[in-house]
């Protein structure tokens, strides 16, 4: 039985002296380098569509709206028809490549300073409207600031919806951008 040879038996552990002593260095290293992201949630109110019993003893309040369009920005009033077509209080055009957001916001101002009482206003859509538009349409309806760096606001409660597109094309043609 010379042929034969025996097994030697040995306990094997398992060296993770290594392993721990590259999490040592690893998690305070990830944790110090880690960007956390800080979420930035603006909460939406969609337009009470039952009517108030006291408005209807006063004239009707201004029902302002934004809309995002390719080509320009339309501030209107579904109220006021008698304004211009449709309601439109003022058209702006792009300058450029780019909306005109700051005009946008300094005409706000002016109708807040008319009507301070309302803190509705309602941003229309057109079909595939950029994100980053709607985004710099609702900072611009919302906060106003002065010279001072202060800010104020101008009107906090947002609805968000669909631009008509029959408008679109009507406004479309009368500027020349065809569409129509």
């Amino acid at each position: 039985m010379r042929g034969r040879s025996r097994r030697k038996e040995t306990d094997t552990e398992l060296n993770i002296t290594a392993f721990l002593n590259l999490m040592v260095v690893l998690i305070p290293f990830l944790l110090m380098s880690a960007a956390f992201t800080q979420l930035g949630v603006l909460d939406l109110v969609l337009p009470n569509s039952t009517p108030n019993p006291e408005d209807k003893k006063n004239e009707p309040k201004p029902a302002f709206e934004v809309t995002v369009a390719e080509h320009f920005l339309v501030i209107g009033n579904r109220q006021q028809t008698k304004v211009l077509p449709a309601g439109v209080l003022k058209v702006i055009e792009k300058n450029g490549e780019a909306h005109d957001f700051v005009v946008l916001n300094e005409t706000l101002s002016r109708i807040k300073q008319s009507f301070p009482d309302i803190e509705d206003i309602t941003i229309l859509l057109e079909e595939e409207t950029f994100y980053d538009n709607l985004i710099q349409a609702m900072d611009s309806v919302r906060i106003e600031t002065d010279e001072a760096g202060e800010e104020y606001e101008l009107f906090p409660n947002i609805s968000i919806g669909d631009a008509p597109a029959d408008a679109i094309k009507q406004l479309n043609a009368k500027f020349g951008y065809g569409g129509a």
